[in-house]
């Protein structure tokens, strides 16, 4: 059995992945309740397994609490989100410390932590490696900057932000001070730019990206879909537009 990740939900709702082989079990972020990992927790069983915490905002760690009670967990993220978790009333005894631009050995894979430019202090995005390749999850940022690119060039395969439409978002219903935030260098990733980001680190490993993190109110499936045949006809990689309020899984390598 090679890598496969269950994507539980990817959107501005919530965000939660689960990657697995026949050695290998963890979370990407827990921002689902416990009616969305019914399933999955029939799967990991009294299987120890790891969290992986991207940073503190309600989407990516709401359903934290039922996470802790239902797996054997070891959480790790930053210090910051830490200090969050723990100031909202959040357990934090499972939970393990890990510093950016350091590599973590597990006993079957390892992980490389890197910030991400997000107005949530300590926010990280995770490189994993395996046996057989290497994934990368990139969302919550404003900006691709150089520290990011060096950290997920050479991935085989990676979820990328690709939160919003300039134009729909700009003509929307959102209020300016939102749409303020959204655009900033600390707010979410456009299609552009996630689209120029995959221009720039593609070649000969990196084989699948998924489209995360879409939003439902400042962007469009569809046309994420068409950037998606774009990639697969130009960059010849697989793409794959992750709707929120779907459940998928996928075999990575």
């Amino acid at each position: 059995m090679g890598i496969k990740v269950a994507v539980l939900a990817s959107g501005s709702s919530g965000n939660s992945y689960f990657v697995e082989d026949n050695e290998v079990s963890f979370f990407v972020d827990a921002g689902v309740g416990k009616r969305t990992i019914a399933d999955i927790s029939k799967k990991v069983g009294d299987k120890p397994c790891y969290l992986f915490l991207t940073h503190s905002h309600s989407d990516h760690v709401k359903g934290l609490k039922y996470f802790l009670k239902t797996f054997n967990l070891t959480v790790f993220c930053s210090m910051p989100t830490a200090r969050d978790l723990y100031e909202n009333g959040n357990d934090i005894d499972n939970i393990k410390i890990l510093d950016d631009k350091i590599r973590y050995l597990f006993n079957n894979f390892s992980v490389f932590p890197f910030k991400v430019n997000h107005d949530c202090d300590g926010t990280f995005g995770y490189r994993f490696s395996f046996k057989n390749g290497e994934i990368s999850f990139v969302t919550d940022t404003g900006i691709i900057d150089k520290t990011i690119l060096d950290s997920i060039d050479g991935s085989n395969a990676i979820f990328l932000e690709s939160n919003y439409d300039e134009d729909m978002l700009k003509n929307g219903r959102y209020p300016l001070h939102l749409k303020k935030r959204i655009l900033s260098k600390n707010g979410h990733l456009s299609n552009k730019d996630a689209i120029k980001t995959l221009h720039e680190i593609y070649g000969q490993k990196l084989k699948k990206v998924f489209f995360s993190h879409i939003s439902e109110e400042n962007n469009s499936y569809d046309l994420i879909d068409k950037y998606c045949r774009y990639v697969e006809k130009t960059l010849k990689m697989e793409a794959f537009t992750l709707r929120q309020k779907s459940y998928y899984n996928f075999s990575l390598f």
